[in-house]
Formats: C-alpha cells, structure tokens, sequence
C-alpha cells in the first residue's frame, strides 16, 4: 500500500509501506521524508501511529493513508505579580531552553 504524509512546507510525499515494516520503520521513514523527529504522527486525522515493533498495516494504516504530524502549539504564560499573560507560539521539537530564550 502507498501512503501519503506532507512535509513541513505542505508538499505531499507518497511512501510505499511493505508487509514487513513495524510502525517504528514506518515513523522513520515519514521523518526522513519530513524533516521532522519526535513529533506524534496521526493517520486519518486522529489515530497516534505508535513508535513499536507492530506491524504497521496492522496498525489501521492502508492504501491511501493520509498521515499528518502534530502542529505547532501556542503556549500562555502567566507571570508573577498579576501583569498581563502573553502567548508564545512553540514547536513540538523546542527544548524548554530554546523557549527560554
């Protein structure tokens, strides 16, 4: 079966899935694919692909699969004292570090 993931621009990647792969080969492929590592991938716009040794088209994961990745999240911080909260916008892969900054 063939799957379909998009990369971080939008533009849609087709991926062979073979009867051996687990969802762990699957993931990696999809990372390789997008630029993209430890996000959480859905497949059917709600189903977690999780990172085992299933096998993948065991998983619910089958020809014409649209596989899409966790967005990026904003985040409210509420400072001490009552001032005003403000909103930061943060991707899954940031650190607490590179928040920070």
């Amino acid at each position: 079966p063939e799957i379909e993931v998009a990369d971080r621009t939008g533009k849609p990647h087709k991926l062979a899935v073979l009867p051996h792969e687990t969802n762990e080969d699957l993931i990696d492929k999809i990372e390789d694919v997008t630029g993209t590592k430890n996000r959480q991938f859905y497949f059917d716009g709600e189903n977690p692909i999780q990172k085992n040794k299933s096998p993948a088209l065991k998983s619910g994961i089958g020809h014409g699969t649209v596989v899409k990745f966790e967005e990026p999240r904003e985040v409210t911080v509420k400072m001490p004292g009552g001032t005003r909260p403000f909103h930061l916008i943060v991707d899954p892969e940031d650190k607490p570090a590179d928040i920070r900054k």
